[in-house]
Parts: structure tokens; C-alpha cells; sequence
């Protein structure tokens, strides 16, 4: 298992998995096949009795098209296209794709400048 994956709040990480479960119209026991695991399994998991999920994760991320970032951050659910513009879920999967810690501080450096070009402009 990943270090990354023991420091995420195992919850946010199973709650990611069942928000994108809903989201695409997708039942545990798609989930369950897919993975070659009994539907009891999955139930557990929601019930929070096991976190085998977290073995899973990369098979879980290709099975809701999504990546193991996505599945791995908190609250994925603020990419809801009904609250988000394409390009904005665009820029936010860009930058949890970043692995390198200076490529976000250089991203996060350029929304700061954008934000005060935009004050200035108003």
C-alpha cells in the first residue's frame, strides 16, 4: 500500500468512491464484479467494519475512470460539473495530477497573480 495512502482520511477516500459510484449511475455490485470481490465486501466497507478498499485503489481509479489522485483527495465531489465549468474540473484534475511540490507552488503562484491581475482590472 502506497505512504500516501496511510496519511488520506480513509473515510474522504471511501466517500470519494461511493460519491463517484452514484455519480455514474454505477451499483456496488458493478464495483463488486469488477473487482472479483463478493457484494459483502463492499457493504462492509461502507459500514466502515474493513478498509480493504485501499489494496484496490488503482482497480477501483480505472473502474470509475478517474485517477488514484482523484480517489485519494478529499471530497472529489466539488468536480460536480452542476457546480464547476469543464475547464475549471479541468484545471483542478491538472493540478492534482502534480506530483512535484514545486509545480504546484508555481501553480498556485500563478492563480495568485491571476486574482490580483483580475482586483485591478475591476
Amino acid at each position: 500500500m502506497p505512504d500516501q495512502i496511510a496519511f488520506q482520511n480513509k473515510n474522504e477516500i471511501l466517500n470519494n468512491i461511493l460519491y463517484l459510484l452514484d455519480q455514474n449511475g454505477l451499483q456496488q455490485k458493478d464495483l463488486a464484479d469488477y473487482l472479483g470481490v463478493s457484494r459483502t465486501v463492499i457493504t462492509q466497507w461502507k459500514k466502515h467494519q474493513t478498509d480493504t478498499y485501499l489494496k484496490y485503489i488503482d482497480k477501483i481509479a480505472e473502474f470509475l475512470d478517474v485517477s488514484k489522485n482523484d480517489l485519494l483527495n478529499p471530497d472529489i465531489s466539488i468536480l460536480d460539473e452542476s457546480v464547476l465549468t469543464p475547464e475549471e474540473i479541468s484545471l483542478i484534475k491538472y493540478y492534482r495530477s502534480l506530483d512535484i511540490p514545486e509545480l504546484k507552488k508555481v501553480a498556485m503562484q500563478t492563480m495568485s497573480f491571476l486574482a490580483t491581475v483580475k482586483k485591478i482590472s475591476n
